[in-house]
């Protein structure tokens, strides 16, 4: 494939690729993402690719299996590895090194040379950056240099959970790809292929908030096992049958192995709806006058602090996100502090 002059203002498209052929590969790209996969694809089969990609959508639903089905379909992986894959000279993935908590410019600028190299197979070269979120203001800036004149032949793709941490001006140079949550029936049949019960692979889902990806990691009969211990505790907590300071001290170092967050927030809310669908019956106080809703006070405050565990819950949650849990046990008794004895009698 010819490469423009300096001179010349024309892009010319790559020489295409065929992969009509290429199936998406049931181990790399999910079936559920089938449809966007095969409109991309031919894009791809007729020259009309987009030059950058941003393709983003909820947490663990394959956004980047997506994104190395169809790089691999477009130079002939096919249904290869991953490390297949990350061995043609005509693809470069970029993301977090080591224990970096950033993409940082250098790395972005390594890839100028490549994108303006002509692509051994003649069609296109690919980058892969992911998470492309995690690239810092200068690395992102030094990409849209990239994207504003981009080379002919090449694709970024960047693969996000939160395309909003992204520069508008890298967003907007980039066509995006929204990749929605799989139906519930078709992750359960996915999920029961690693021979996982039913019962199981309904607890995995829900915990996962559907996330079929999140989901697989907790399939585990010991994962499975915590999850159980975990929930007791925190019925036990709202029964004010549990302390918050010591189940605060016991789940410190597990954050990041159970969603103790998204526990939290279910039993909180579920606790919420059952209390405002029950009618409080009147009673007659004979001593001062007509019936008051028997407990209205308490039920009152009730809510107030179930609301406000919710909010303490989401900030936890947010904070974890970022990074910023420094200090875990604090924040777990922060937040058990407001669930204690939320469904106790009273």
């Amino acid at each position: 494939m010819a490469t423009p002059t300096k001179k010349s203002t024309r892009k010319k498209s790559p020489a295409k690729t065929p992969t009509a052929s290429v199936r998406l590969p049931a181990s790399i790209g999910r079936a559920w993402h089938a449809e966007p996969f095969e409109r991309l694809q031919q894009r791809f089969d007729s020259a009309q690719a987009p030059h950058a990609l941003l393709i983003t959508g909820p947490v663990g639903i394959g956004k980047r299996a997506f994104a190395e089905a169809l790089i691999g379909a477009c130079l002939g992986a096919g249904e290869r590895t991953p490390e297949d894959l990350a061995a043609n000279p005509d693809f470069r993935q970029v993301g977090l090194v080591d224990e970096a908590r950033q993409i940082v410019v250098d790395q972005i600028r390594e890839l100028q040379a490549f994108v303006s190299l002509t692509a051994t197979s003649g069609g296109y070269r690919f980058v892969l950056i992911e998470p492309a979120d995690s690239m810092n203001v200068n690395a992102q800036n030094a990409l849209l240099k990239t994207l504003e004149e981009p080379p002919a032949g090449a694709v970024i793709c960047l693969v996000t959970s939160v395309a909003g941490r992204l520069l508008p001006t890298v967003r907007s140079r980039c066509q995006r790809i929204l990749l929605t949550q799989p139906s519930q029936g078709a992750a359960e049949a996915w999920l029961r292929e690693k021979d996982a019960s039913p019962k199981d692979v309904a607890l995995a889902l829900r915990l996962a908030r559907g996330a079929p990806r999140i989901a697989a990691g907790y399939l585990s009969p010991e994962w499975l096992a915590g999850a159980a211990r975990l929930e007791r505790a925190l019925i036990a907590l709202m029964r004010a049958e549990q302390g918050p300071l010591a189940l605060a001290i016991e789940y410190e170092k597990k954050l990041a192995e159970l969603p103790i967050w998204d526990m939290t927030y279910d039993l909180v809310k579920a606790a919420l709806l059952r209390a405002s669908s029950v009618k409080q019956a009147p009673t007659a106080d004979v001593e001062h006058g007509p019936p008051t809703p028997a407990g209205a006070l308490t039920e009152k405050r009730r809510q107030a602090r179930a609301f406000e565990a919710l909010d303490r819950i989401v900030e936890a949650r947010e904070l974890g996100r970022q990074g910023r849990a420094l200090r875990p046990r604090n924040m777990l008794e922060h937040v058990f502090e407001a669930m204690a004895g939320l469904t106790a009698q009273r």
